[in-house]
């Protein structure tokens, strides 16, 4: 009896160590969805902050002549260009744009692109519609990230990685839909 008691603690100690990595891993992936949902909307602020203060400072420069929304900016690491009204060229035609949605704002970063779409449609109706049309253009669901209000959802097809961020916009009570795309980094 002592021995069979001695190998049921044996037993019930792996079995509760063969659970911890399995908690520790999707702990650890939680929290990276979360740190990268956080600074992707840290950078949608700041695009967007970027489009406002150049919307306020370009209404008569030449930029703006013929109503071009747009801001262009070279560094050392690129060209980064901010529009308004208009799909990046670097942007994937197997992403569908939402029907009857408006194109707020757009991000073109070296080949990455990001776009913000509105649209009086809900959350979990637009949510649908992407799964569904990403699926159907080949996209691999990676991760889905559901919170009353907002969804997530993250997928990737030929080495390129898709974000997708549904959440209602408290200012209008708009859905707003923001969609990053890059090449995966390994």
């Amino acid at each position: 009896m002592a021995g069979q008691s001695a190998q049921n603690k044996s037993s019930i100690i792996q079995s509760n160590l063969s659970k911890k990595p399995k908690l520790l891993i999707g702990v650890v992936i939680l929290v990276l969805l979360i740190l990268g949902i956080a600074g992707f909307f840290i950078q949608s602020n700041i695009i967007k902050e970027m489009v406002d203060s150049t919307d306020q400072s370009t209404n008569s420069a030449d930029n703006n002549k013929n109503g071009n929304n747009q801001v262009t900016v070279e560094t050392e690491n690129g060209k980064i260009e901010v529009k308004k009204g208009e799909i990046p060229k670097s942007f994937p035609d197997d992403i569908t744009i939402y029907k009857g949605s408006s194109i707020e704002t757009t991000t073109e970063i070296n080949n990455e692109s990001s776009i913000q779409l509105k649209t009086s449609d809900k959350v979990s109706q637009v949510a649908d519609f992407y799964k569904s049309d990403l699926k159907k253009n080949g996209w691999k669901e990676v991760k889905t990230f559901s919170e009353e209000g907002s969804v997530v959802l993250s997928v990737e097809k030929d080495g390129v990685t898709a974000i997708l961020v549904i959440t209602t916009d408290k200012s209008d009570n708009k859905t707003s839909i923001s969609i990053s795309v890059g090449i995966i980094k390994t």
